[in-house]
C-alpha cells in the first residue's frame, strides 16, 4: 500500500502495543505516587509525634522551674518571717506565675518545704528538708 509523502500510518499491532505501553506506564506512575504519598504520610506522622514529644518535655521543664520557684518563694518567706497569705510562714495557696502556677506547703515540724508547679495541664513536685541553723 502506497502512502502520500510526509503521512506515516501504524499498523493494528503497533497501535495495539503503543496503547497497551500507555497503560503500563500509567499504572506504574499510580504505584510510584501511592508509595511516595504513603512514605509522606508516615513522614509527617514522625515530625508530628517529635513535635508532640519536644512540646511536653518543655511543658515538664516549665512545670519544674516553677515548682523551683513556689521552693524558693516559700523559704523567703521562711527567712523574712513574713506570711503574705496569712496562711502560716512557707505555705503558698495557688500563686500564678510564667503562664502557670505553684502551690507550696510548709511542715515546720519535718522542716520540710513540698512545692508543685504545674504548667498546661503538667504538673512536677520538688520537695526540701531544710536546717533552721
Amino acid at each position: 500500500m502506497l502512502h502520500p509523502p510526509g503521512r506515516l500510518t501504524m499498523s493494528r499491532s503497533c497501535q495495539k502495543n503503543k496503547e497497551s505501553l500507555r497503560g503500563s506506564i500509567l499504572i506504574l506512575v499510580i504505584i510510584i505516587f501511592s508509595f511516595l504519598a504513603t512514605f509522606g504520610g508516615i513522614l509527617l506522622g514522625m515530625v508530628y509525634s517529635r513535635f508532640i514529644q519536644y512540646e511536653l518535655e518543655m511543658d515538664r521543664t516549665r512545670a519544674l522551674y516553677i515548682a523551683e520557684g513556689g521552693l524558693s518563694y516559700s523559704l523567703w518567706e521562711l527567712k523574712m518571717k513574713k506570711d503574705t497569705e496569712n496562711n502560716g510562714l512557707g505555705n503558698i495557696e495557688k500563686y500564678e506565675i510564667g503562664g502557670g502556677y505553684f502551690t507550696a506547703s510548709h511542715n515546720p515540724e519535718t522542716k520540710e518545704i513540698i512545692s508543685t508547679g504545674t504548667y498546661n495541664d503538667v504538673s512536677r513536685t520538688v520537695a526540701i528538708i531544710y536546717d533552721s541553723n
